[in-house]
Protein backbone atom coordinates (compact mmCIF):
# COMPACT_ATOMS: atom_id res chain seq x y z
CA UNK A 1 0.00 0.00 0.00
CA UNK A 2 3.05 2.27 0.76
CA UNK A 3 4.75 1.66 -2.78
CA UNK A 4 1.02 2.44 -3.96
CA UNK A 5 0.80 5.47 -2.56
CA UNK A 6 4.12 6.91 -3.66
CA UNK A 7 2.92 5.62 -7.25
CA UNK A 8 0.06 8.20 -6.75
CA UNK A 9 2.67 11.17 -6.86
CA UNK A 10 5.66 9.57 -9.24
CA UNK A 11 2.65 8.47 -11.95
CA UNK A 12 0.80 11.70 -11.88
CA UNK A 13 1.71 12.05 -15.51
CA UNK A 14 1.02 8.62 -16.20
CA UNK A 15 -2.75 8.11 -15.96
CA UNK A 16 -3.44 4.33 -15.88
CA UNK A 17 -0.50 3.64 -12.92
CA UNK A 18 -1.84 6.80 -11.27
CA UNK A 19 -5.48 5.26 -11.12
CA UNK A 20 -3.80 2.14 -10.77
CA UNK A 21 -2.28 3.71 -7.29
CA UNK A 22 -5.19 5.07 -5.86
CA UNK A 23 -7.06 1.98 -5.97
CA UNK A 24 -4.70 0.18 -4.27
CA UNK A 25 -4.92 2.56 -1.74
CA UNK A 26 -8.63 2.18 -1.39
CA UNK A 27 -8.93 -1.21 -1.71
CA UNK A 28 -5.90 -1.25 1.34
CA UNK A 29 -8.24 1.38 3.30
CA UNK A 30 -11.20 -0.73 2.78
CA UNK A 31 -9.79 -4.24 3.61
CA UNK A 32 -7.93 -3.06 6.71
CA UNK A 33 -10.98 -1.20 8.28
CA UNK A 34 -13.64 -4.09 7.41
CA UNK A 35 -11.00 -6.84 8.51
CA UNK A 36 -10.05 -5.07 11.49
CA UNK A 37 -13.27 -3.34 12.44
CA UNK A 38 -14.95 -6.88 11.86
CA UNK A 39 -12.51 -8.83 14.27
CA UNK A 40 -13.61 -5.87 17.43
CA UNK A 41 -16.78 -7.87 17.45
CA UNK A 42 -15.21 -10.60 18.85
CA UNK A 43 -14.20 -11.39 22.57
CA UNK A 44 -10.52 -12.38 21.66
CA UNK A 45 -10.29 -8.73 20.06
CA UNK A 46 -12.04 -7.24 22.99
CA UNK A 47 -9.63 -8.38 25.08
CA UNK A 48 -6.62 -7.60 23.28
CA UNK A 49 -7.11 -4.09 22.97
CA UNK A 50 -8.60 -3.20 26.17
CA UNK A 51 -5.40 -2.57 27.56
CA UNK A 52 -4.11 -0.08 25.24
CA UNK A 53 -7.25 1.80 25.12
CA UNK A 54 -7.59 2.23 28.90
CA UNK A 55 -3.74 3.77 28.64
CA UNK A 56 -5.40 6.24 27.04
CA UNK A 57 -7.48 8.99 27.88
CA UNK A 58 -8.84 9.57 24.57
CA UNK A 59 -10.24 5.85 24.85
CA UNK A 60 -10.19 4.62 28.25
CA UNK A 61 -13.68 6.85 29.12
CA UNK A 62 -15.55 4.05 27.40
CA UNK A 63 -15.25 1.62 29.46
CA UNK A 64 -17.16 3.72 31.85
CA UNK A 65 -20.02 3.59 29.71
CA UNK A 66 -19.73 0.00 28.82
CA UNK A 67 -18.30 -2.94 28.92
CA UNK A 68 -14.78 -4.84 27.81
CA UNK A 69 -17.16 -5.79 24.43
CA UNK A 70 -19.48 -2.84 24.47
CA UNK A 71 -15.82 -0.21 23.74
CA UNK A 72 -14.65 -2.80 21.48
CA UNK A 73 -17.96 -3.11 19.54
CA UNK A 74 -17.92 0.78 19.24
CA UNK A 75 -14.95 1.05 17.70
CA UNK A 76 -15.28 -1.60 15.44
CA UNK A 77 -18.40 0.13 14.31
CA UNK A 78 -17.14 3.11 13.79
CA UNK A 79 -14.17 1.23 11.38
CA UNK A 80 -17.08 -0.56 9.60
CA UNK A 81 -18.98 2.64 9.21
CA UNK A 82 -16.02 4.42 8.19
CA UNK A 83 -15.33 1.60 5.96
CA UNK A 84 -18.37 1.25 4.37
CA UNK A 85 -18.17 5.45 3.15
CA UNK A 86 -15.14 4.76 1.87
CA UNK A 87 -16.57 2.09 -0.62
CA UNK A 88 -18.62 4.24 -1.87
CA UNK A 89 -15.46 6.72 -3.85
CA UNK A 90 -16.32 5.52 -7.15
CA UNK A 91 -19.89 5.99 -7.22
CA UNK A 92 -20.26 8.57 -4.54
CA UNK A 93 -17.17 10.88 -4.25
CA UNK A 94 -18.39 13.44 -1.82
CA UNK A 95 -19.96 10.86 0.68
CA UNK A 96 -16.44 8.95 0.25
CA UNK A 97 -15.24 11.60 1.76
CA UNK A 98 -16.45 11.68 5.05
CA UNK A 99 -15.72 8.39 5.19
CA UNK A 100 -12.13 9.14 4.25
CA UNK A 101 -11.77 12.21 6.97
CA UNK A 102 -13.26 9.76 9.27
CA UNK A 103 -9.93 7.16 8.73
CA UNK A 104 -7.94 10.54 8.85
CA UNK A 105 -9.05 11.02 12.71
CA UNK A 106 -9.02 7.43 13.42
CA UNK A 107 -5.63 7.04 12.84
CA UNK A 108 -4.32 10.47 13.97
CA UNK A 109 -6.25 8.90 17.23
CA UNK A 110 -4.52 5.54 17.25
CA UNK A 111 -1.07 6.72 16.97
CA UNK A 112 -1.77 8.93 20.41
CA UNK A 113 -0.86 5.46 21.67
CA UNK A 114 2.62 6.61 21.07
CA UNK A 115 2.01 9.14 24.31
CA UNK A 116 0.72 6.23 26.33
CA UNK A 117 2.36 3.21 25.22
CA UNK A 118 6.45 2.13 24.69
CA UNK A 119 6.95 1.56 21.29
CA UNK A 120 10.24 -0.55 21.49
CA UNK A 121 10.90 -3.76 22.09
CA UNK A 122 10.83 -4.80 26.23
CA UNK A 123 14.57 -4.19 27.17
CA UNK A 124 16.01 -3.85 23.69
CA UNK A 125 14.92 0.56 22.83
CA UNK A 126 15.23 1.19 19.55
CA UNK A 127 15.30 0.30 16.39
CA UNK A 128 13.95 -2.84 17.59
CA UNK A 129 10.03 -2.21 17.54
CA UNK A 130 7.55 -4.01 19.43
CA UNK A 131 4.19 -5.37 18.83
CA UNK A 132 2.64 -1.64 19.98
CA UNK A 133 4.95 -0.11 17.62
CA UNK A 134 4.49 -2.02 14.69
CA UNK A 135 0.87 -1.50 15.05
CA UNK A 136 1.58 2.21 15.01
CA UNK A 137 3.78 2.06 12.22
CA UNK A 138 1.34 0.17 9.99
CA UNK A 139 -1.40 2.95 10.82
CA UNK A 140 0.93 5.72 9.76
CA UNK A 141 1.31 4.27 6.78
CA UNK A 142 -2.74 3.85 6.37
CA UNK A 143 -3.11 7.20 7.45
CA UNK A 144 -0.87 8.64 4.38
CA UNK A 145 -3.48 6.42 2.16
CA UNK A 146 -6.67 8.11 3.26
CA UNK A 147 -4.39 11.59 2.89
CA UNK A 148 -3.92 11.36 -0.41
CA UNK A 149 -6.85 9.72 -1.32
CA UNK A 150 -9.05 12.67 0.10
CA UNK A 151 -6.37 15.14 -1.69
CA UNK A 152 -7.23 13.39 -4.68
CA UNK A 153 -9.66 14.43 -7.58
CA UNK A 154 -13.38 13.33 -7.41
CA UNK A 155 -14.06 12.17 -11.18
CA UNK A 156 -10.71 11.86 -12.58
CA UNK A 157 -9.04 10.10 -9.68
CA UNK A 158 -11.61 7.80 -8.66
CA UNK A 159 -11.45 4.18 -9.79
CA UNK A 160 -13.56 3.59 -12.78
CA UNK A 161 -17.00 2.16 -12.28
Amino acid sequence: MAALGLGVFSFRRQPALHGAALLGMWLGQLLVLVWIGGMKFTHLEAVGIEGLMRSNPLFSWLYGLTSVQGASIIIGGIELLTAALIALWPWRPGLARWGLLAAVATYLLTNTFMLSLPGWQEGMGFPYIGRTGQFLVKDQLLLLGALALLLSRPGRDTPPR
